[in-house]
């Protein structure tokens, strides 16, 4: 009473990083936080450090271990080859030079009629302090 039966993922090899090993997910999609369990933490021979700063994972060798964390409808994004960056941009500076803040330049929206509020007479603007800021020393 009081838990909730949650899914598995089928049995996968992931590489850790310092070595792979198979193993078996949880899947909870209504927690917000990505959440490793003891039995993988075993297996990666993860140290967990608390200090004042905060708590630190650390493997084997005391070096911190990065953790990506990814849904299972992404995963086939890390086996693709990244795209190449595009490099010739030079076309599209000539093809649109008003587009980039370097060649297009500062001004007005002339394209545009201007807007003017006019206050009622003894109406002041709304002035609300978003927050306190200290006075610059």
């Amino acid at each position: 009473m009081g838990t909730k039966q949650y899914s598995w993922t089928t049995r996968r090899t992931v590489d850790l990083g310092m070595g792979r090993v198979s193993h078996s997910f949880m899947v909870i999609p209504e927690c917000p936080y990505p959440l490793l369990g003891w039995d993988l933490l075993t297996k990666m021979g993860a140290q967990i450090c608390f200090r004042p700063g905060g708590a630190k994972i650390l493997d084997k060798e005391g070096q911190p271990i990065q953790v990506l964390v990814l849904s299972l409808e992404d995963e086939y994004r890390l086996h693709q080859t990244p795209p190449a960056p595009m490099t010739d941009i030079d076309r599209w500076l000539q093809e649109f030079p008003q587009a980039w803040a370097e060649t297009g330049g500062i001004g007005l929206a002339r394209h545009r009629p201007a807007i003017c509020i006019e206050l009622k007479p003894g109406a002041d603007p709304v002035r609300v302090r978003q927050y306190p800021m200290p006075l610059a020393v």
